[in-house]
């Protein structure tokens, strides 16, 4: 199996990262399979090695799968510093989608711990405006047909039309 306890080191840093994306499968197989004790230790140790070699996407997935795991476990005051780390770090990261996942995460922590007040507080902060990369043009369809439970298009009702009475 793995070699653990504080003297580990990896042997160099391509086995390390092979490490670190094995013990985050392993703690997303051991959660399904209900084992969520050990699989917050996977997600520990894969924490410690993504930062021991700076990669902190790896230190990102780490701590999702840290706050997650803990929340679900009854451990939501643990989850809410997990939850806190990936959002600062997203953050640092300009990735939108894992400061989502992190105010989520810090939404239903304090949820869980009755703090609902809070809990709403990171729910409106996930309606994150427009960032500033993306074009404030709307997008123009080149479809000429409407969407399902919208009016129909002019066109298109002039096309039907034309077929009812040919």
């Amino acid at each position: 199996m793995f070699r653990t306890g504080p003297a580990h080191r990896p042997l160099d840093e391509g086995y390390a990262i092979s490490e670190l994306s094995v013990l985050v499968g392993l703690g997303y197989h051991l959660r399904s399979r209900g084992l969520a004790d050990r699989a917050a230790d996977c997600f520990e140790r894969a924490l410690r090695i993504a930062r021991d070699l700076g990669d902190r996407q790896g230190e990102l997935i780490a701590l999702h799968s840290l706050g997650y795991t803990r929340r679900v476990t009854g451990h939501p005051s643990d989850a809410i510093a997990h939850h806190q780390a990936a959002l600062g770090l997203a953050r640092d990261l300009r990735q939108l989608s894992d400061q989502a996942r992190a105010l989520y995460g810090l939404a239903a922590a304090h949820s869980g711990l009755g703090r609902h007040r809070q809990a709403r507080e990171h729910c409106s902060r996930l309606s994150i405006s427009s960032p500033t990369w993306a074009s404030s043009r709307p997008r123009r369809s080149t479809s000429t047909r409407s969407a399902p439970g919208s009016p129909p298009s002019p066109k298109s009702t002039a096309n039907r039309r034309a077929n009812a009475r040919a």
